[in-house]
């Protein structure tokens, strides 16, 4: 009995160590799933832009504060709007900075550098028709036929055979008329300076279509005291395809226009860079943020 005893304590003791160190070392080589406030920062980022293009995309808030809570992180506004500056700098996906924008629109903080992707494009009303009036046709009067009479005299050859007409009305041909707005013209939508620490007097252009799409290829005339400037709209296509960028000089105050098309020209550009913003850092100046949008301020 003792024999048997002995065996299955033995066996009892064997399992348990076997089972211990399977145990221990399947949670060192397999690590636990980390929460979202355990991510490390590159992590978080794409994080905060997939609760970013959720909220952007189902309009659902609570939901969206719901997830940024799992974050724990006190200042989460900041940290949102850090990222989509971060972003912009890094010439990101436009949808991700809209989406991060609009996120931090909606929890109540945007700054003036992330407007211009919040812009709701300004809705073309389409003309009501009139209905023309059809004419009625006019009743025609068929004349009774006379039959020949034998003293009839004979046509000459060389008469002209008269061409005998139909009566009645001409035809009208209905021509589809221009519907207004298609081609709008530009307006100035937004004119701003920005305090913001991820530029140094930049002056950024925004070219916008009647659906609030970037438009690329399209020429911005800036000119100031002595000097005049010529860029287009869409060699940083991945900030925005109608986006242009232009150096300010601090001491200058400038006109910026499209050239060849009917905009508003934006006016005393830099004028408030004399003015330093608190929370820039000593040597950065403010930016500024000019947008021309098709159909703007009609």
């Amino acid at each position: 009995m003792r024999h048997e005893s002995d065996w299955w304590l033995g066996g009892f003791l064997i399992g348990f160590i076997t089972g211990f160190l399977l145990g221990f070392g399947y949670t060192r080589l397999v690590p636990l799933r980390p929460t979202p406030a355990q991510l490390d920062q590159h992590d978080r980022a794409i994080y905060l832009t997939l609760i970013a293009a959720a909220y952007r995309h189902d309009g659902d808030l609570a939901k969206a504060q719901q997830r940024l809570e799992t974050l724990e992180e006190p200042d989460i506004e900041q940290t949102i709007i850090a990222l989509a500056n971060q972003s912009i700098t890094l010439n990101a996906d436009v949808r991700d900075i809209r989406s991060l924008a609009t996120l931090a629109n909606a929890l109540g903080e945007t700054p003036g550098a992330l407007l211009v992707y919040l812009i709701t494009p300004t809705p073309i009303p389409s003309p009501t028709s009139t209905p023309t009036e059809t004419p009625s046709p006019t009743p025609t009067h068929t004349p009774t036929p006379i039959p020949p009479t034998e003293t009839s005299a004979p046509t000459p050859e060389n008469s002209p055979t008269p061409t005998i007409l139909p009566a009645g009305n001409p035809t009208f041909t209905p021509r589809p008329t221009p519907t207004p707005g298609l081609n709008a013209p530009f307006g100035l939508a937004q004119s701003i300076a920005l305090c913001d620490n991820s530029a140094n007097g930049i002056l950024r252009v925004y070219v916008r279509d009647r659906n609030g799409e970037g438009v690329p290829g399209v020429e911005v005339i800036v000119s100031w005291p002595g000097g005049q400037d010529r860029f287009y709209t869409g060699f940083k296509s991945n900030t925005d395809a109608g986006y242009a960028d232009f150096q300010m000089d601090a001491d200058e105050v400038y006109q910026v226009e499209l050239p060849g098309l009917p905009a508003t020209v934006a006016t005393a550009v830099n004028e408030a860079a004399a003015t330093p913003c608190s929370n820039l850092p000593n040597g950065v100046r403010p930016s500024w943020q000019v947008v021309f949008q098709q159909g703007a301020g009609q």
